[in-house]
């Protein structure tokens, strides 16, 4: 079993670097309907049949040559390292480029246009028109802009989709200015996209089990919307890591497309397609999306099981990404009146946010981007006004602004109600799968205006439950306030050695314990997800190995204290029952050679109540190592560790 290396401390921002390729993709309908989900869903609620329907995809680029075979009037083409770009005529101000007909494979449902331009000053507008036929053409139609140039991952500036339903062939046309400066374009790219009538893949997908804790209103998953997760991977990689940091503001948005859909989900499918694959993040940017049909859309993926994650980071407003909720209205309300059921919908998944982070609907207060710079603003506010100065934005529309007021009294209602009638619940946990993480990062160089931009930086999620104070009599070996169960045929770990001294438990009235050590990085063994989970200051989040075809035989995650420190106490809760049939602790001060600190192995313990062992020693690395004798399908379910002096 390979180490995967370390997991990488919480603290630093990693930039996305990786730049996809455009390839036909997945998504569409699914056997499920809409999860419900009354309260906080957890895993264990098994897995269900989902059908996945791929995304058919078309890229074709308008350049070079192409431009010499197009219309031209007041735009002249000039030469760059041996290729022909379109130039504005500074002398001749406004004017205009049209291509020939693009024909696409198939009939699409939207189409989005992007293009690599230059501007010293000058205008440049992208359009584009469509045909079913080739012969008759429907009008001329400008998308918003949905990402300026270098601020999506592959560079481009990126129109926000055109709902083209039926279309098969494209036209592009390309407005130059130069009164008031150089403006020069080298390519226009059509990315065409049918989001309805691809490949069907039938796999099976984690669905909500238990419930428990705050309110959650019923929503769609993205196994019921059709998401092929496949978009999300590079081979078994993430292209896009999850990570969490606790929720600070809801960011009110709209995605500025079309308005007169009939299906809700296929818009969904399309965003995720064209900003996990040809834009290049890896994964949609909204934590969720409202459907006219007044119905909430899982977007990000977060937990598996858990849709729309307590604290997941997405990409919706370039650095605000971190420590913010991103809600999107699916539609252009630039003009338009957000209808009361879309606004209902986005009250309730808000006002869950809200009440589970303690976010006043109505208040404000200050918020620092990830760049440093403070803003104090509402705690729902547009994307428009949490936006840097820098990185201005329509959204969500200047309509769409009008009817924030209106939105935060909705929530403020639904969080008010529920506070009325809230009985005390228990922390949730989870019960199964954790998900596969990477080591490798990514961040965007500046996300785009009106929709994503990751820049994760996880910070601490809430503070830790009181952890309990040894009380049972020392042995020779460590004790823990929850005797451990030796399994009855316990699996040998790799690298240990004898089992080290221990040192007497406090006696009662010792109540203050030293504070714990920052952990300074972690890793674990490659069949298992992030190990940030166990120091995430959550202990509804845990770590976990992933579900394979066979049984795993062990596995491990440890944490890093960044140099040999004495160690007086090793702490630990778990976050899921029924996974640990065999554990052992063990310390190193070089990472190769381990030490069990307990004669036997331990075998899991209660959800939620905290475990200890006191050892006399001094190491780097403590490491929680799980053997499998009885062969569970998962193993692990650690969810927070401290060490202490």
């Amino acid at each position: 079993m390979a180490d995967d290396g370390n997991d990488g401390d919480r603290l630093p921002a990693r930039w996305l670097t990786r730049r996809t390729v455009l390839k036909a993709g997945a998504l569409g309908a699914t056997a499920l309907g809409a999860a419900t989900a009354p309260r906080w869903p957890l895993l264990g609620g098994g897995t269900v049949a989902a059908r996945q329907v791929k995304t058919l995809a078309e890229r074709v680029d308008v350049a070079d040559r192409a431009f010499e075979r197009g219309e031209r009037r007041g735009a002249i083409l000039a030469d760059r390292a041996g290729r022909r770009v379109l130039v504005a005529d500074r002398n001749a101000g406004a004017g205009q480029f049209v291509s020939e007909p693009v024909a696409l494979g198939f009939p699409l449902t939207h189409l989005g246009l992007h293009w690599d331009a230059r501007s010293g000053g000058g205008q440049i507008q992208v359009s584009a028109r469509v045909s079913a036929d080739g012969a008759g053409w429907g009008d001329w139609l400008t998308p918003a802009l949905d990402a300026a140039a270098g601020e999506a991952p592959n560079g481009d500036a990126f129109g926000a989709l055109l709902a083209v339903e039926g279309a098969r062939f494209v036209q592009c046309r390309v407005g130059l200015d130069g009164s008031g400066g150089a403006a020069e374009v080298r390519r226009v790219s059509v990315t065409g996209i049918n989001s309805v009538d691809g490949e069907q893949i039938v796999t099976r997908v984690a669905v909500p089990g238990v419930a428990a804790a705050a309110p959650k209103p019923s929503l769609v998953t993205r196994a019921a919307w059709g998401a092929y997760e496949g978009y999300r991977y590079s081979g078994s990689t993430e292209r896009w890591p999850r990570e969490y940091a606790r929720w600070r503001k809801v960011v009110f948005h709209h995605t500025a497309t079309a308005n007169g859909y009939a299906d809700a989900a296929a818009q969904v499918r399309s965003i995720y397609y064209y900003q996990a694959v040809t834009q290049g993040w890896g994964d949609i940017g909204y934590h969720a999306l409202i459907g006219n049909d007044g119905r909430i859309y899982e977007g990000r993926k977060g937990w598996e099981g858990d849709p729309v994650s307590l604290d997941l980071i997405a990409g919706h407003v370039y650095r605000c990404n971190t420590g913010t909720m991103g809600i999107s209205m699916i539609g252009d309300f630039s003009y338009a009146t957000i209808p009361a059921a879309m606004l209902d919908a986005g009250a309730r998944i808000a006002a869950w946010a809200c009440a589970a982070r303690g976010i006043d609907p109505q208040g404000s207060g200050a918020f620092t981007r990830s760049d440093g710079t403070v803003t104090t603003v509402a705690n729902i506010p547009g994307h428009r006004h949490i936006a840097s100065p820098a990185y201005p934005t329509s959204c969500p529309g200047d309509t769409g602004s009008s009817q924030l007021p209106n939105f935060r009294q909705r929530v403020a209602t639904i969080v008010a109600a529920n506070v009325a009638t809230a009985t005390p619940t228990r922390t949730p946990t989870r019960a199964a799968t954790a998900t596969v993480a990477a080591t490798a990062t990514r961040t965007p160089t500046k996300p785009p205006t009106a929709t994503r931009t990751p820049t994760r930086q996880p910070t601490a999620t809430r503070t830790p439950t009181r952890l309990p104070t040894a009380t049972r009599t020392p042995t020779r070996q460590a004790t823990a306030t929850s005797t451990p169960r030796p399994s009855a045929s316990p699996t040998t770990p790799p690298s240990t050695g004898t089992a080290l001294p221990t040192q007497p438990p406090p006696s009662p009235t010792a109540t203050v314990a030293p504070a714990a050590y920052r952990i300074a990085g972690s890793g674990r063994s490659a069949n298992s997800g992030s190990s940030y989970a166990v120091f995430d200051n959550n202990e509804a989040t845990f770590w976990a190995t992933t579900l394979a075809a066979t049984a795993p035989v062990s596995a491990y995650v440890y944490v890093d204290l960044g140099a040999i420190k004495p160690i007086g106490a090793i702490q630990w809760v778990f976050g899921a029952e029924g996974l640990a049939p065999e554990m052992r602790i063990q310390v190193s001060t070089n990472r190769t050679t381990w030490s069990n600190l307990t004669a036997a192995p331990f075998a899991g313990g209660p959800v939620g109540q905290w475990q200890e062992i006191r050892p006399v020693l001094s190491a780097r690395y403590v490491r929680w190592y799980f053997g499998n004798p009885t062969k569970i399908a998962q193993i692990g379910g650690l969810a927070e560790v401290k060490i202490r002096p």
